[in-house]
């Protein structure tokens, strides 16, 4: 079963999102790690901010239930479904506007 935090309030947000400064190693924060790419958590946390809640809780419980395996599946698809939905938009916009204007 999952659990809900309450994001509202910004101590709590910040203390549940792994994207938090605080979350992140010394060495995530300054992106020395060897394993993995540098990380530039304020984009991290910018981009958190400015997606819609379900976004980033569908994203959380991907990582949380499939780790980074899922992540990855989840990236491919959601490119796959991007460049479908960017092509039926297209279409649709040109159908609104058969000659062009």
């Amino acid at each position: 079963m999952w659990s809900t935090v309450d994001m509202s309030d910004d101590a709590t947000a910040a203390a549940a999102s792994p994207l938090s400064p605080d979350a992140l190693s010394t060495e995530q924060r300054s992106g020395e790690s060897a394993a993995s790419p540098a990380v530039d958590s304020d984009s991290l946390l910018k981009s958190a901010e400015t997606a819609d809640a379900d976004v980033v809780g569908a994203v959380y419980a991907v990582r949380d239930r499939f780790g980074a395996q899922g992540l990855r599946d989840l990236i491919a698809l959601a490119e796959r479904e991007l460049v479908v939905t960017e092509q039926a938009l297209a279409e649709l916009a040109e159908s609104q506007n058969p000659d062009g204007s």
